[in-house]
């Protein structure tokens, strides 16, 4: 898991505003394409793998840890504005 700079910058003031300390990646179920994975602000469950990426402290579902081993947090500008996207996650679907 890797975090890019300007996620990290996107990531504290989200902190801030919201009053959290960390993020989390959960499994929000599979299928053919492979697992599709959650993030929120919650904390840490005692499923979870904490560590820190890039400043961050990141809970990661032990069930997805391997999923998030080759994948970073980055930032996307969106008609909507600037929001998170996973980069790396290899689909399977075809």
């Amino acid at each position: 898991m890797n975090i890019t700079n300007e996620a990290k910058s996107m990531l504290e003031n989200v902190f801030k505003q919201q009053g959290a300390s960390n993020i989390r990646f959960y499994s929000e179920g599979g299928g053919c394409c492979g697992p599709q994975i959650g993030l929120s602000l919650e904390p840490p469950t005692d499923v979870d793998t904490v560590k820190e990426v890039n400043g961050i402290q990141v809970a990661i579902e032990t069930t997805i840890l391997s999923t998030t081993d080759g994948l970073t947090l980055d930032v996307q500008d969106s008609p909507q504005g600037p929001g998170f996207v996973l980069v790396g996650m290899e689909s399977s679907c075809c």
